[in-house]
């Protein structure tokens, strides 16, 4: 038997092991001040005319929900609000990016954070380590494959997201909220679902 970690494993590890007290002062402020620069994108995404059919989607079809759609706060499903604040998010072209290997992490990770954190409380802190988490692995994932994913036709921003928050932010067990403790076998179907998404919810350039 193999008992040497895989990838996605050490991957899964760090993420399920991250703690607020693991992340320097520093980053700890400037992902704060980056949450209020996505919340601002946000606002401006939503107010552009080629992001509203997807806000008049969601709004036509889904009612309901513990997520609020930015700006004009629509209770919605979970992924629904996801959908619709991450088009506004990246919809005004104005989201932060990664200088060196690509991706926009706050457009990314802020609507998934943000919407699972309406659904149950969590506190600043714990909020601020799920984006502290997104930001790393999106970078540290990103390192890994790029250039050479984009030469091959994918989408390095597609690919990224779907590794990236699979892992932390849906879970089954018992967790504090969003910060998620995981026991052996949890990591391991964690680093398993990735594998998966990574390959079924890949974005391609057509």
């Amino acid at each position: 038997m193999n008992l040497r970690q895989t990838a996605a494993q050490k991957l899964a590890d760090f993420i399920c092991d991250l703690d607020n007290r693991h992340i320097p002062v520093d980053a700890f402020a400037r992902c704060r001040d980056l949450l209020l620069d996505q919340l601002g994108c946000q606002l401006i995404g939503a107010s552009m005319q080629w992001n509203q059919p997807v806000y008049r989607f969601v709004k036509d079809t889904k009612s309901g929900g513990p997520a609020r759609i930015i700006k004009y706060g629509d209770r919605v499903p979970l992924d629904d609000a996801v959908l619709v604040n991450g088009t506004f998010a990246q919809g005004c072209e104005l989201d932060d990016y990664y200088d060196q290997r690509g991706g926009h992490p706050g457009a990314a990770s802020v609507p998934v954070i943000l919407a699972l954190a309406q659904k149950q409380r969590v506190s600043g802190p714990e909020l601020i380590t799920a984006k502290v988490a997104a930001y790393e692995v999106g970078w540290r994932v990103g390192r890994a494959l790029l250039p050479e994913i984009m030469r091959r036709g994918y989408h390095g921003v597609g690919v990224r997201r779907d590794i990236c928050f699979f892992y932390r932010l849906y879970s089954r067990a018992a967790f504090s909220p969003i910060i998620f403790v995981f026991n052996a076998s949890d990591k391991s179907l964690r680093s398993i679902t990735s594998s998966t998404v990574w390959g079924n919810l890949k974005s391609l350039w057509l």
